[in-house]
């Protein structure tokens, strides 16, 4: 079944379009180009200002192709993906401030939708690093704030506009996962990058300490919900006339990458061989002049069988066995700006603990002769470690 989104959302969809996201960059020109020998020129504090901000389809210019209309409501179809994903998990990733994306209702899962379509709305460039990137957001949040407080007084308390806001804003030394909200959108944006990212970034992880994009989702949602939500983005990418890369996992290893990493990044993620696609003009038009035709594109796209089956209770695929995660998540807590691929997770709880508790539950009696009583007594066993003559004093049951 598609995804479908709420009629009140779709308006203020309309609204973002037809203000923000149809307009034309205006930081083009070569006095916005970044200079890196002159950092502390006025207006030359981002890279990336000149980087396709039009392009011409069916004789129409299309504005913001990288970061306008279609990219913006793909993004909510990733969060509401990702929000039945975790609906079906024992144990989502816990977020800083003490939720998980399990936690929110479809309500807040509704004003997130509608904090997504300002989220790159303040943009005035393709600038993606350095004094724009934050300017941009910054400008994106006060578009969102001032829409809220003088037409969704009845949907977000002010309170709530406060943290979408700052969701929106991407503030310096904020964490990727600070909020549930804050998480379930960035992980949405982190998403859509897979169309423009190499299959380093995408599938391994750009830097040594760093999380590829896939390798995210699946320890996020497990093996599978992870590589649906993979094909569920590469089909709204072809649906919106989006080129889509192809996919062939036997070519990681002559990427130049360690080899340790490609190995592990191909055993997390198995065999992959999967065609791509060429961009359609056609398709792009649909989903970049209109929300009507964007939205009529991307319900095109049907979802995974397991969508609105929230079956609590079902094994929890993040506990992956023979992988260790933590080899490659990032050991550091600095955020990367606009480059998601990289996240700081709180510490994991190691998977061996809930098996060795499931295996040292009290267990029915049996006779001393019993060959499993023998070898759980021989498999758990550790020898006692020697105490000093200090300790020994300390406790007074001490034996060797």
């Amino acid at each position: 079944m598609p995804i479908t989104l709420d009629p009140e959302v779709l308006k203020v969809a309309e609204y973002v379009y037809e203000n923000l996201l149809s307009q034309p960059y205006t930081e083009v020109g070569p006095e916005w180009e970044f200079n890196y020998k002159n950092p502390t020129a006025t207006n030359a504090l981002g890279d990336g200002h000149n980087l396709q901000r039009s392009i011409q389809v069916e004789g129409k210019t299309l504005h913001r192709p990288i970061h306008g209309l279609a990219h913006t409501m793909r993004t909510l179809m990733y969060s509401q993906l990702m929000y039945e994903s975790t609906q079906r998990q024992l144990h989502p990733h816990m977020c800083r401030d003490g939720r998980t994306i399990a936690d929110l209702t479809p309500l807040d899962l509704k004003k997130l939708n509608i904090a997504q379509l300002f989220f790159v709305a303040g943009r005035a460039s393709e600038a993606s690093y350095g004094d724009a990137y934050h300017r941009y957001h910054r400008y994106g949040a006060k578009h969102f704030a001032s829409y809220a407080r003088h037409h969704l007084t009845h949907l977000f308390s002010e309170k709530e506009i406060e943290l979408y806001a700052r969701c929106i804003e991407d503030r310096e030394g904020d964490y990727f996962d600070s909020t549930a909200e804050g998480y379930l959108i960035h992980l949405s944006h982190m998403i859509d990058l897979m169309r423009c990212k190499s299959p380093v970034e995408v599938f391994i992880g750009h830097s040594r300490g760093s999380m590829g994009i896939v390798p995210t989702l699946i320890h996020l949602f497990g093996r599978n919900d992870g590589l649906d939500i993979l094909h569920f983005a590469r089909g709204l990418f072809a649906a919106t006339g989006e080129g889509v890369p192809y996919i062939d996992s036997t070519e990681w290893p002559h990427l130049g990458i360690e080899c340790d990493r490609v190995e592990k990044a191909q055993e997390l993620i198995g065999f992959l061989q999967v065609d791509g696609k060429e961009a359609d003009a056609k398709k792009t038009g649909q989903a970049g002049f209109s929300v009507e035709g964007c939205y009529e594109a991307l319900k095109t796209v049907n979802t995974p069988d397991w969508y609105h089956q929230k079956a609590i209770g079902m094994e929890d695929e993040r506990a992956l066995e023979d992988f260790d995660i933590k080899d490659i998540i990032d050991k550091e807590d600095e955020k990367e700006e606009e480059n998601p691929i990289v996240i700081n997770f709180p510490p994991q709880q190691k998977t061996s603990v809930p098996q060795e508790q499931e295996i040292t539950e009290p267990r029915e009696k049996t006779g001393s002769g019993c060959c499993l009583t023998k070898f759980l007594q021989q498999l758990l066993w550790t020898s006692p470690t020697v105490k000093t003559d200090i300790e020994k004093q300390v406790d007074s049951n001490y034996t060797i």
